[in-house]
């Protein structure tokens, strides 16, 4: 009785969000009670602490001037594009195109240059257009560019970095803070179906309309992982086909792949919470996606890989016979595992062992015939 009311309460709840857009407690709460997770500080005592990301120096006018080596050039770019500089003239010494080339930027922005070049000299100039979402992430890396947002912008901004404080007051460890930003955005907001207009690809539109395409999803975790002290950065690639972008994060010393779209699946379904490419590997992201972006670190880790961290991933009959029981002994009616050499040939392979446990509806989703991740959901 007791899993019977609780269930039709997280069912009402999650009407109202999605129909109502009314929450009546935090986003945490709310992946919590469709989970039924307890998380623990004594669960990330191995983890490292968050680091450092948004520190911000600026350089004077005449430091920006002149640049004699690569990396000091590229130093006076960021502090050019993270002011927010329409454009900036700079006097290069060594000068050549492959050392100097914009294209290798990381921004995302429309840029042009244009100027003269000597033998190991020239004067160029630097022009930047930038984008809703490259001004909220300009003002979490340095906020004396506040007054360059609009109004929705530093509501939407504000809207992030609320959910962002609450994330830390709850944990100081990398970790914990990437999967509830992670759980955030998937439980929060919706993926667009029409795709048309610039609204739908920013986090503006995300944040105050409830949904948007990936640009906004990775770009939306970028800037909460930022405010919460884990390096990230945007991956620029291909999903079926199309142009896709996810993220890559920096935890424990290690790179991974976040695809938070991709755990959002389409139709919506918050009864079910997607890990599927929760801290990958190049080899795992590259089994659906392709990689576009150039000079990535390496992901070859999977220590931080949320079904290799929590032991969800099964390989014979055995190994799923133990851990639906487990799940039902524990009173969990929504999880997620994964399977390695063993397929899963359809719902009723998992639903059988649910007989006589006072559940009448097992919902399963993934892709059946194949390895790859399931999510449960009993009521």
């Amino acid at each position: 009785m007791k899993k019977i009311f609780r269930n039709i309460v997280i069912i009402i709840i999650i009407f109202s969000l999605v129909f109502f857009k009314l929450l009546p407690f935090s986003p945490i709460a709310l992946y919590k009670m469709l989970t039924n997770e307890e998380t623990t500080e004594k669960q990330f005592a191995e983890d490292e602490m968050t680091e450092e990301t948004t520190q911000f120096i600026p350089m004077s006018e005449d430091e920006m001037k002149t640049a004699s080596t690569p990396e000091q050039w590229r130093k006076i770019m960021d502090n050019a594009v993270y002011t927010l500089m329409p454009e900036i003239t700079v006097d290069i010494r060594g000068y050549s195109e492959n050392k100097y080339n914009i294209a290798s930027l990381p921004y995302g922005i429309a840029m042009e240059s244009k100027g003269q070049s000597f033998v190991g000299f020239a004067e160029i100039t630097y022009k930047f257009k930038y984008s809703s979402d490259f001004k909220l992430l300009a003002a979490t890396i340095n906020p004396q560019v506040m007054g360059a947002l609009n109004e929705e912008e530093i509501s939407t901004l504000n809207t992030l970095r609320d959910m962002s404080e609450e994330i830390k007051k709850q944990y100081n460890y990398a970790y914990a803070r990437e999967l509830l930003i992670h759980n955030y955005i998937t439980t929060s907001f919706r993926y667009a179906q029409n795709t048309d207009g610039e609204r739908v690809h920013s986090v503006v539109g995300l944040v105050n309309d409830g949904f948007a395409v990936c640009q906004a999803y990775a770009d939306a975790f970028r800037i909460m992982c930022i405010m919460c002290g884990i390096p990230c950065k945007i991956v620029e690639g291909e999903l079926d086909g199309q142009p896709h972008a996810w993220n890559m994060v920096k935890i424990n010393g290690d790179y991974y792949h976040v695809d938070v779209t991709s755990d959002d699946p389409v139709p919506d379904n918050m009864l079910m919470q997607h890990y599927d490419y929760f801290n990958v590997t190049d080899e795992e992201i590259q089994k659906t996606h392709k990689i576009v972006s150039e000079g990535l670190p390496e992901c070859t880790s999977t220590k931080c890989n949320y079904f290799v961290r929590n032991g969800l991933i099964v390989h014979n009959q055995e190994e799923l016979s133990n851990l639906i029981r487990l799940k039902i002994s524990d009173g969990k009616s929504s999880y997620t595992f994964k399977t390695e050499g063993y397929p899963i040939s359809g719902a009723e392979q998992i639903s059988g062992f649910y007989n006589y446990t006072g559940y009448t509806q097992i919902n399963v989703s993934g892709k059946f015939g194949a390895d790859g991740a399931f999510c449960i959901f009993a009521a």
